[in-house]
């Protein structure tokens, strides 16, 4: 079983956005596998491409119900789609880059990580060398 629940983040990353390949300003991460749905039942899989990469927005990571709680790789904020898509490990390490620096981030100021600037974040994720366009 690929997936049940889904977190809800103050933003959600959806197959439109994926397959219009939108990179938003607080893009943290890219993602550009193509979309790959198993049925479950062993009838074929879904397969659609993604003809540029996306953006991972800084949103997706954090929860909209639970102050301080960050989400990282499979488990952000995404539709059903998009989860066929973003859930490859070099797009999960991406994130995993983003939530952490932007968890340093919410620490060294003593804030809840929503309240952190997203140009901080994005801006140390770009000295590090992390592709983001």
């Amino acid at each position: 079983m690929r997936e049940t629940r889904r977190f809800c983040g103050i933003e959600k990353v959806t197959v439109d956005q994926a397959l219009a390949g939108y990179k938003p300003e607080n893009t943290i991460a890219l993602a550009g596998y193509k979309i790959d749905i198993h049925s479950g039942k062993w009838e074929g899989t879904l397969l659609q491409e993604v003809v540029e990469p996306y953006g991972i927005p800084l949103g997706s990571l954090i929860s909209a119900d639970l102050d301080g709680l960050l989400f990282s790789g499979r488990c952000i904020s995404v539709d059903h789609e998009t989860l066929g898509s973003m859930r490859v490990m070099p797009t999960c390490m991406a994130i995993g880059q983003g939530a952490g620096t932007l968890a340093a981030c919410a620490a060294r100021q003593g804030i809840s990580p929503k309240d952190v600037n997203y140009r901080e974040v994005v801006g140390i994720l770009l000295k590090d060398k992390a592709i983001l366009r």
